[in-house]
């Protein structure tokens, strides 16, 4: 499924060439054409549209109206504040619609510039955000597209075995010609292997944060506003673990309880921003790259912690810029 950089295809586009190389297989062996022809035929029926779950969040109001909704950010170009949900929220809406975002590209990166364009320009018509703004706004959006897909995957999989339940598009969000190439895609044996590969890193995964539909952001900013540290490890506590009467797994409590324990050898006057986020480093390990937990999406290692200062610390910044 490797291809050009510059190339953009749809899963479409996957099926095609895979029926293609079907009709050429099928030339070679003597074999005639009427029953590709007729699967083709079972392929294209129309779904009906169905409604499951609690239904799409409702958008903001003066959503499309004359009136522009007004955002505050932070240092990062991060919404925040009391308008920077129900904005998310409105975001997310745009990324689950099939017609300005197709759910039938492989990647976000195959969607085409024309269609980001559309989503940045109906941002800009409705809000006053900056241009400054564009590239974690569509962050944003990928994100929650990539979201939506799996959430159809799962209702997939569950049903993978019942034929006539994927014949029914299983939300009235989802175009009904979407729904049948995504599930043709995802019956494809290459996917499945791929799809299996990914359900396996994604178990690696055990540490969720419970913060519902707050950004790190607005919590590092409300944390602020109460004369609160923000540094990585206060964060990280109070999105993953700090919560009255929530529950957290045994692998979130792990380590929290190693960063408490940690944190509790240093005297609080000692305990300075530079020296927690060192501890918070020690515990937590090697990072992902392109992302800085507890900040959420925009901000860089270099947007985060600035210049780097002394050998060991570009050193450090160097082999992480590698991996």
């Amino acid at each position: 499924m490797a291809r050009g950089k510059s190339s953009k295809r749809t899963m479409e586009d996957y099926l095609n060439s895979k029926e293609q190389a079907q009709v050429e297989q099928s030339h070679e062996s003597d074999k005639t054409s009427e029953a590709l022809m007729h699967s083709s035929d079972e392929d294209e029926q129309s779904i009906t549209s169905t409604k499951k779950g609690r239904g799409p969040a409702c958008p903001i109001r003066i959503w499309g109206s004359r009136n522009r909704l007004k955002l505050q950010f932070n240092d990062f170009m991060q919404p925040i504040g009391k308008t920077s949900i129900k904005f998310s929220t409105q975001l997310d809406i745009m990324a689950r619609n099939g017609s300005l975002v197709p759910l039938t590209y492989e990647s976000w990166n195959d969607v085409p510039e024309e269609n980001k364009n559309a989503i940045w320009h109906e941002v800009q018509d409705n809000t006053d955000s900056p241009l400054e703004f564009r590239k974690n706004c569509l962050e944003k959006v990928a994100n929650t597209w990539r979201s939506w897909k799996h959430t159809l995957k799962v209702h997939y999989e569950k049903h993978k075995d019942d034929e006539d339940i994927l014949t029914r598009v299983p939300d009235k969000r989802v175009q009904d010609e979407q729904w049948s190439i995504l599930v043709r895609y995802w019956n494809e044996v290459e996917v499945k292997r791929i799809a299996k590969t990914n359900a396996e890193n994604r178990k690696q995964k055990t540490i969720c944060h419970r913060t519902g539909c707050k950004s790190f952001a607005n919590v590092r900013h409300k944390r602020e506003n109460k004369g609160l540290p923000t540094d990585r490890a206060s964060v990280w506590l109070t999105a993953y673990y700090k919560r009255a009467g929530a529950r957290s797994n045994e692998d979130t409590k792990e380590f929290a309880l190693r960063l408490q324990n940690e944190l509790s050898q240093i005297p609080e006057s000692e305990q300075t921003a530079e020296v927690r986020e060192k501890i918070f480093k020690k515990v937590i390990g090697d990072e992902k790259r392109g992302r800085v937990l507890t900040y959420g999406h925009g901000p860089s290692f270099k947007d985060v912690f600035g210049k780097i200062s002394n050998v060991r610390q570009i050193l450090q910044y160097g082999e992480h810029k590698k991996r």
